[in-house]
Order: structure tokens, then sequence, then C-alpha cells
């Protein structure tokens, strides 16, 4: 090797060096209808599926259910028996009264009616387990876990939801649901 007066010589040239020894070959692309010889065969893509547009949707539209009053609750209910009577709604077919489980600021956040459309058909629960965990911001938090019965092969069991209870013109209704449980310092759910 030779020597810079600096080394700034001797470091271009090393990076030349590695940078000519590490680059990848450029190769002109083969056909293999250009070189008939050639062991290549033609690459075929997959077919593009199409989507017929007779094909019914997925998830139905809202058609304007409303909550049905006492359907799931009434003033008489407590929390817990508010979740008690919610689970007995998966075999209810009666979306109204699952809709009247929740409070109207959840109803509003969320698509709550294909949400009660699939729970009122759900099917029967097994190994139900309500448990009260605390009190936050005037809401009864609880953890349930359940399996259903027929299980769904995109939600398989077991479950575990999180549920915010607390009252909404003087009934309990559900103001949260969710997999996760946030430290009561940082609960942002009022219920009431």
């Amino acid at each position: 090797m030779w020597q810079g007066r600096d080394g700034l010589d001797r470091l271009a040239v090393l990076v030349l060096v590695a940078a000519t020894t590490c680059a990848p070959a450029v190769t002109a692309p083969v056909s293999a209808s250009s070189n008939p010889t050639s062991s290549l065969t033609p690459r075929t893509e997959a077919p593009t599926p199409t989507r017929s547009a007779a094909a019914p949707p997925t998830i139905q539209p809202p058609t304007g259910v409303t909550p049905k009053p006492g359907g799931c609750t009434t003033a008489q209910t407590s929390t817990r028996g508010l979740l008690d009577k919610y689970f007995s709604l998966t075999t209810s077919n009666d979306v109204g009264a699952v809709l009247d489980c929740f409070a109207k600021p959840y109803r509003e956040h969320v698509d709550m009616e294909s949400s009660a459309r699939r729970w009122a058909n759900a099917g029967a629960v097994l190994d139900l387990r309500i448990d009260f965990l605390d009190r936050v911001n005037a809401c009864d938090r609880y953890r349930a876990s359940w399996d259903f019965a027929i299980e769904d092969p995109f939600h398989p069991n077991p479950w575990l939801i999180f549920y915010s209870v607390g009252l909404e013109l003087g009934a309990p209704r559900i103001f949260d649901a969710g997999t996760g449980l946030t430290a009561p310092d940082y609960t942002t759910v009022t219920c009431g």
C-alpha cells in the first residue's frame, strides 16, 4: 500500500476498493423469449382475483335500529345485573335490547348497530365469569371472561373484556368496553 500525506488518500483508496468489491454486479435481464437456448422459463403471474358485482356485503348496513327501552336495563337493575342481562342476550336476536345495554355516548362513538346485531346472534355463552374490579369516575369496572359455545374462527375462545358500567338517565349502562384496562389515574371514561 502507498502512503498519502494526511491519510485521506489512503482512506479514499480503501473506500473505492470496498465499494467495487461489495457492490452487486449489474447484469442485463435474460428473457426466455430472447434466448431460445436458455433454461429459464417465462415467469407467470398469479391471476388477480376479481370481485363479483353481485357479491353480498359482509357487514349489513345500519338500518336505524334504536335501543329498546327496558330491553336490557331498568332503574332497579344493578351494574352487575346489567352485565348478566347483556350476556343473556347472545341468543335473543333482539338488537334493540342489546343497544339498550349501552350508554348513548358509547353508541355514538362505535358502530354499535352491527356489533349489537352480532352479539344478539352470537350463541350461547359458556363458563361466564364476571368480577368487580374497582370504581373509577363513577364507573363500576368489571372483568368478564367467557367462551362461546360455537367458537368464532376469527375471534377464538376464551374471551376477556373489561366493562365500565355506570348510570345514564337513572339506569345502568355500559360506557366503555375493551380488551385492556387503563390505570385509574389515567382513565378518561366517566359514567353518569
